[in-house]
């Protein structure tokens, strides 16, 4: 059995799915069958441990699904305020979500526009725990697969604003000691029932502010690489307005005492901040260059309860509106307007981003459409409107997902997993593998404390994927991800392949290494980027259906 990437694998309709009986026999379910898509699932079969998992056992719920008990028909089974007609004036809305569909930025209307950026998520149980009465009403399948804007329209996201609103009514002090939370804590909702009766739970994030950073903090450890006058002013979270929570680290904010009305982007995290320190030093270190990200405007700090420290919870960046190119590429090549000239520039302008950070002697590894964002042009000579210039994010160096990865991190990443998910007994042989094809790999963890939620001032970051390589290594593992995302470009797409994890506004039509639209000459240079991955190969075997595509 031979399967390139695990991450990859696209669920069709959700209403046919091919799933392992054993390791040599696989059988199809019928289309009459359903199978619910869920957090589990996709952490089932969406990483290698899959291959270690054989036989899966698949529960056939279309019978279930169409008794009457179940029945969406069956009027007790009704959940109106999961409809979007639902016409209740409430206090909350959903802004986007993510993992998986059991993490959802649901923002208080009622404090807005005086509303800090804290971070505080709602968390709901994963998409199996869902009554099988609801899943329909709640579309709990869609739920594990949309993270913009558009999951706000799913009946989760009407129910969860529903369940909040009955309940911060019933408790208005809520509200207004929202503000005073930790940073990053947590509302938990931790059944799914009748909005009236579900029960809500504050969890206050103390471990995750004991963990945040005062300035001094990392300004000591970072001498060397960057003097104190060179770090960007420092700007209170209370001064900041939130407008929308876009990305589970991305928030458009206003700063009303300094940019009016200027929408400004704040970076945080709620979860590990130690990716945020290491990002921020990597935006002060790296020389300017006009197509990668310029260093913060602003660093963001807040008073912790405990100690008192004043810390570090994120920085602001510019906004760029018009997008990334994970929208821009296939929008454009749907309407006509991407054409070889701007393909041609931005092709260039990438390439010129990837050679600068490798130049400052460190790598880019998370090269993907969506971490390249549009800048409108300046005018040429004759005021002419020049196409929009692109802009490389995203330094937290964490890697990338496993259809972007190259060789030399791909396998890597798949044998890190397959150790540190399983127990030992089932992973001897892999452990094995690990420590001879990459024996500096225990180092490297090791010296990095890769297992700490604490910074530690890395030098390059967390990624032992990455951090192994020596600098040609790297630079082999950048021309890689680059040969695809030329590919993106030409062939105006979102992404390689469909991905389970992630439903685009534009799913693919085209997945690589399949060319309908690129130049000849450039098939040739992208095939040469990205000749050692898998893809090619799988090319010929699967016209011999040695493949298995889900």
């Amino acid at each position: 059995m031979y399967i390139p990437h695990w991450e990859c694998w696209s669920l069709e309709a959700y209403s046919s799915i091919y799933i392992a009986q054993s390791s040599s026999r696989f059988s199809k379910i019928s289309p009459d069958s359903i199978m619910d898509i869920s957090l589990s699932i996709i952490h089932e079969i969406g990483f290698p441990t899959l291959a270690l998992h054989l036989p899966i056992t698949v529960v056939d719920i279309s019978e279930k699904l169409s008794s009457w008990d179940t029945s969406v028909l069956n009027p007790k089974n009704r959940v109106d305020c999961a409809e979007p007609t639902c016409t209740s004036k409430l206090g909350w809305r959903i802004d986007g979500s993510a993992d998986e569909g059991t993490r959802f930025f649901a923002i208080p209307t009622t404090l807005l526009p005086n509303l800090p950026p804290l971070r505080i998520d709602v968390f709901i149980p994963e998409q199996t725990e869902h009554p099988p009465e609801f899943r329909d009403a709640l579309q709990s399948n869609f739920s594990a697969v949309l993270k913009d804007s558009r999951v706000a329209n799913l009946g989760v996201s009407h129910y969860i604003c529903h369940v909040l609103d009955h309940w911060s009514r019933g408790d208005p002090n809520f509200l207004r000691s929202l503000r005073t939370l930790p940073f990053g804590s947590k509302i938990i909702i931790p059944k799914i029932t009748s909005p009236k009766y579900s029960p809500v739970h504050v969890i206050p994030a103390h471990d995750l502010e004991r963990n945040l950073l005062s300035v001094r903090a990392l300004q000591v450890p970072w001498k060397d690489d960057i003097l104190p006058v060179s770090w960007p002013p420092m700007v209170d979270i209370y001064e900041l307005q939130l407008h929308a929570q876009i990305h589970d680290s991305i928030s458009l904010v206003y700063i009303p005492s300094r940019h009016r009305d200027e929408i400004l982007i704040f970076k945080s995290t709620a979860t590990e901040p130690r990716f945020l320190y290491h990002e921020l030093k990597v935006l002060l270190t790296l020389p300017p260059h006009p197509n990668v990200l310029s260093k913060p405007l602003y660093v963001v700090a807040k008073r912790c309860a405990f100690g008192g420290k004043n810390a570090v919870c994120g920085f602001i960046l510019p906004y760029y509106s018009a997008g990334s190119l994970k929208e821009a590429l296939p929008s454009r090549a749907l309407n006509g307007t991407l054409t070889l000239n701007t393909q041609l520039k931005w092709a260039c302008q990438i390439t010129a981003a990837l050679l600068h950070v490798h130049s400052a002697g460190t790598f880019y590894a998370d090269l993907k459409p969506e971490n390249i964002l549009l800048s409108p042009s300046l005018p040429d000579e004759d005021y002419n409107s020049i196409d929009d210039d692109l802009i490389l994010i995203d330094f937290e160096q964490r890697g990338n997902w496993f259809a972007w990865s190259a060789p030399e991190t791909l396998y890597h990443e798949y044998l890190e997993i397959i150790v540190s998910s399983l127990p030992p007994e089932k992973t001897a042989k892999f452990a094995h593998l690990l420590s001879s094809y990459f024996p500096a790999a225990d180092d490297v963890r090791s010296r990095v404390e890769l297992d700490s939620k604490k910074y530690t001032n890395p030098q390059h970051g967390y990624c032992a994927s990455w951090i192994r390589l020596i600098l040609a290594q790297q630079e082999s593992a950048t021309v890689h991800a680059l040969g695809k995302l030329l590919w993106c470009v030409f062939e105006g797409q979102a992404n390689v392949q469909h991905s389970i994890r992630n439903s685009l506004r534009y799913e693919p039509d085209l997945e690589f290494p399949a060319f309908r639209r690129t130049p000849e000459k450039l098939r040739e240079l992208i095939y040469l980027c990205t000749r050692d991955t898998a893809e090619w190969r799988c090319q010929t075997r699967e016209r011999r259906s040695k493949i298995l595509r889900i």
